[in-house]
């Protein structure tokens, strides 16, 4: 499987620029959460992302342009992960010809009904969602030299999709 590229630009936006449907989803999750506003801009579309703290983990949670709620990332430690689904994504990762590989981000990717995923995110064993794994990491070939990759893993830990992911240019120098 060979990686597609992901470029995405994101930007902040107002509450008020958000389908009402979505704030209301956001706040079925967690009503104390202050949630901040994005829209992102990538070769797949246009979506609203909403970012916060769930039960003091980082959260986002994806939307259509048209409110409906696409999915639910929280950020974990690989650690974390069943050691099959970890045992799995690292046969994955070794199995490539990167000499140099460093996890940047993993996260519990989360389908389904809101009232479900709000479970799942508390860590109620009932949860009814459809359980997926992105993990962001940055890797060295002796071909392409360094670059970061975005892998998504089924609950089982097979791939499902891999982007390369490509980092926007800053004008600024950063020191």
């Amino acid at each position: 499987m060979s990686a597609q590229l992901k470029v995405e630009r994101e930007s902040r936006i107002k509450r008020s620029a958000v389908p009402t449907a979505a704030v209301d989803l956001v706040n079925q999750l967690s009503d104390k959460t202050r949630w901040r506003w994005y829209r992102e801009e990538s070769q797949g579309g246009t979506t609203i992302e909403a970012k916060g703290k769930v039960g003091g983990r980082k959260c986002s949670v994806e939307f259509y342009e048209d409110g409906r709620l696409q999915d639910v990332e929280v950020v974990v430690e690989f650690k974390t992960l069943p050691d099959s689904v970890q045992a799995a994504i690292c046969e994955v990762l070794n199995a490539k010809d990167y000499y140099k590989i460093k996890m940047l981000k993993v996260q519990d990717q989360f389908v389904g009904e809101v009232r479900e995923i709000a479970k799942a995110i508390r860590i109620e064993p009932t949860a009814q969602v459809q359980h997926r794994y992105e993990i962001e990491v940055e890797a060295k070939t002796k071909e392409e030299g360094q670059n970061r990759y975005e892998y998504t893993f089924d609950a089982a830990g097979a791939v499902l999709s891999i982007e390369q992911v490509v980092l926007r240019n800053m004008d600024n120098l950063e020191y």
